[in-house]
């Protein structure tokens, strides 16, 4: 296996990116993910973790985006785009967009099919629509649920789902007032319409959350939790019992996920009914 410059990928290559990851003096984003790790090693060829604790993530964490191994672990340039990927990047502009060439050098023969790629940042929905459309993009992420009907009916455009990892909520920061009152916080749980939400606001397209960001797609996913289900009775008695009697913002915008704001609409909708059941 070869890096893009042509210089072949060595155990050392993988120790010294790993610790560079995991030094507690490092500016990482994976710093928090590598704690676990007391040492990395190689033993006979072989690399080696040993960990403080179990953890039976260390497989998906090794994958993290962060991780990436680099011709002597990034020390003197980590933000060099020297991989082992089956595209090498040639191009970038900040914002705009970023370019790729095929590795003839890749160590894998499934994949890396076209000869450049060209990554173009389109952040308005109806502008990336009408560019796949119009053909100037062959693919475009994301789609905002209210458009597929639209793009299904337009020529040549195919509509592809997938199960992902990702979820849609709206967060509440349990050390911080007034979400520090569980009740409150439980009153928000049962006054929110997750079946509403998900066919009104995002057209299907998805599965009923439970309150936790760890959905079936993950290995070790919690089965058996009861699906909470929206319940203005008990969304109204736990009001009353946290003592809130002051308006709760909710702020939100498209930014956090496609119908955010219409979801926070119908959200706010819902909670009123549950305060008036009282």
């Amino acid at each position: 296996m070869t890096f893009h410059d042509g210089s072949p990928l060595t155990m050392a290559d993988v120790i010294a990116t790993l610790k560079r990851h995991a030094d507690e003096g490092s500016k990482s984003g994976a710093l928090g993910l590598m704690r676990s790790i007391k040492t990395i090693e190689d033993k006979a060829g072989d690399l080696v973790l040993t960990l403080t604790e179990g953890n039976a993530d260390l497989p998906l964490i090794l994958t993290d985006y962060h991780l990436i191994i680099q011709p002597g672990g990034g020390v003197s340039n980590p933000t060099s785009t020297i991989g082992t990927g089956p595209y090498k990047l040639v191009g970038y502009e900040a914002g705009l967009r970023a370019t790729f060439e095929k590795n003839t050098a890749d160590w894998r023969s499934d994949r890396g099919f076209v000869d450049s790629v060209e990554i173009i940042v389109m952040n308005d929905n109806t502008a990336r629509v009408a560019a796949l459309a119009s053909g100037q993009v062959h693919f475009i992420n994301n789609i905002d649920p209210k458009t597929v009907p639209m793009l299904k009916r337009a020529p040549k455009v195919e509509i592809l789902k997938t199960a992902g990892k990702g979820f849609y909520s709206f967060l509440m920061h349990c050390d911080t007032a007034p979400f520090d009152n569980n009740d409150l916080r439980l009153a928000l749980k049962y006054a929110i319409d997750r079946q509403a939400i998900l066919d009104r606001i995002l057209g299907g397209y998805g599965k009923l959350g439970n309150d936790y960001p760890v959905n079936e797609n993950y290995a070790l996913a919690p089965e058996g939790i009861e699906q909470r289900a929206y319940d203005p009775d008990k969304a109204a008695f736990h009001y009353k019992k946290s003592g809130h009697d002051r308006p709760i913002p909710l702020r939100t915008s498209d930014a956090a996920f496609a119908g955010a704001v219409d979801a926070a609409v119908l959200f706010q909708g819902k909670r009123q009914q549950s305060r008036h059941s009282d």
